[in-house]
This record gives C-alpha cells, structure tokens and sequence, in this order.
C-alpha cells in the first residue's frame, strides 16, 4: 500500500509494475501533489529519452564479457 508517492512508486508506475490498488492510489496522491506530478514529467521524459538510446556493442565486447563471466564463476566454485 502506498501511503506517499516515492520516485520509486514514480519509476514503478511509468513501468506498469504497480497493482491495480497502488496504482489507484497512486493516482490519487498525484492529484493532490503538484511536486509528484512534476517529478512524474520529469521521468517520463528521461523514460522516452533513454528508450531513445540504441547501444549495440560489438560481438568482441559481449564475447569478452561471456568468458570473464564463465571463467570467473568457474573459479569460484573450484
């Protein structure tokens, strides 16, 4: 239950991770808070700016990372 709006119930709410109950609850604290509203513009802009992002690294990079990965997971149960 949400008692106050947090930029987590904020993060949680642009990503459809609230119940049905939080969200209406959330609503309603939104209606009654400029600042949340505020913070909400704020997210979601931030939220459309980093869906923007495309990062494609190169095959080597992921391949390098899967080997670190495996290798150092290997060691630790050695």
């Amino acid at each position: 239950m949400i008692k106050t709006s947090t930029p987590n119930d904020v993060i949680r709410y642009l990503y459809g991770e609230l119940s049905e109950f939080e969200c209406e609850e959330f609503m309603n604290i939104l209606k009654q808070e400029n600042d949340n509203t505020e913070i909400l513009d704020d997210f979601e802009n931030l939220r459309s700016k980093i869906d923007a992002c495309s990062i494609n690294p190169p095959q080597r990079v992921i391949d390098s990372i899967l080997l670190y990965s495996k290798n150092y997971y290997k060691n630790k149960t050695t």
